[in-house]
């Protein structure tokens, strides 16, 4: 159960969260790339409007449990990339220092094992990991890479060194996650892990953002260790996906059997119209409509009342955005 410190906080962002005020919950409709080629697959805009705490130039979260400020890499890329396409679309040069910020913050943070501390032995005391890889972050960190380098939104030699991380990142994205990678090999069947933990839950949202950042780097370079990865990988989900259903259409969050709060149950068929777009695979289309018909009032309210049972009782430590207006470098 929550102590009184977490609950404050919980409270706080549920407020924020009904006011439409949340950072982290944020609609995130269907991207605009499929107008506009540059920008990303869902709607990231939003991420770029952080008012909290900045440590070297990328957002800070706030740990409910000691006061402290962390950066989680997820959070900085997410930044990055919404940061990206409000350039694109808005064509305002202030938010080009976001993205270099965030491409500096890559290059420096890179583990040499190839991949980001995300932190999970941290965030909670009740599961046991393999690494604090993150499918999830490696394939955004070769979205927001690939098309830094593509339309040259930084100088020559951090364009060249992303480059180089390019292929350092994608390499450990496929290594087992016994190998402190993020591929779980089930006999034909290729999952890849947002959280790689050893009762191999598999993240649906994070396993999407994984195949976006694969198919970013095979339009970006020829690899067909790569290639093949993404093919069998995108058959295993469109195999398994109708499992991340409950019979009334609303979504699993992963293959536990937790279910998906409204915002990550629309966040399911934005990422599952983006993905018919880009592959044509009917399976994606046929779920996305499936659970288009269950986001109705009445299983909101019950999904929502269900959330906030499951945020009372889970050990997620970063529950909240950092203090406004400070920065750090």
């Amino acid at each position: 159960m929550r102590n009184i410190k977490e609950l404050l906080f919980l409270a706080r962002d549920y407020y924020r969260y009904l006011r439409g005020k949340d950072y982290f919950r944020q609609p995130q409709p269907l991207g605009a790339h499929f107008r506009d080629d540059r920008c990303y697959y869902n709607d990231l805009t939003g991420k770029a409007a952080w008012d909290g705490t900045y440590i070297d130039g990328v957002p800070a979260l706030r740990v409910a449990t000691n006061g402290s400020d962390a950066v989680l890499p997820v959070t900085v890329l997410l930044y990055g990339l919404g940061s990206m396409d409000r350039y694109f679309l808005e064509d305002r040069r202030e938010f080009i220092d976001n993205v270099r910020n965030a491409a500096a913050w890559m290059i420096a943070n890179v583990l040499p094992e190839g991949h980001y501390n995300n932190h999970l032995k941290e965030s909670t005391d009740q599961d046991e990991f393999y690494s604090s890889n993150s499918a999830m972050t490696q394939g955004l960190a070769l979205s927001f890479a690939v098309r830094t380098v593509t339309h040259e939104l930084v100088d020559q030699q951090t364009a060249d060194e992303l480059r180089g991380l390019i292929r350092t990142l994608v390499g450990n994205m496929l290594l087992p996650v016994a190998r402190r990678g993020t591929a779980l090999h089930e006999g034909d069947d290729l999952f890849l892990m947002e959280f790689c933990r050893k009762d191999h839950t598999i993240v649906l949202n994070g396993w999407i953002f994984a195949l976006f950042g694969l198919i970013d780097y095979t339009g970006f370079c020829h690899d067909e260790q790569a290639e093949a990865g993404l093919k069998t990988s995108l058959s295993t989900m469109a195999k398994v996906l109708p499992e991340y259903q409950l019979p009334n259409g609303w979504s699993y969050y992963d293959n536990a059997g937790r279910i998906c709060s409204p915002f990550y149950h629309n966040l399911h068929i934005a990422l599952l119209d983006a993905m018919h777009r880009l592959t044509g695979e009917p399976v994606f289309a046929q779920c996305r409509d499936v659970s288009r018909q269950a986001n109705r009032r009445w299983n909101r309210v019950v999904y929502t009342v269900n959330k906030i049972k499951d945020k009372l009782l889970d050990r997620d430590v970063y529950t909240s955005q950092g203090r406004r207006g400070r920065k750090e470098t």
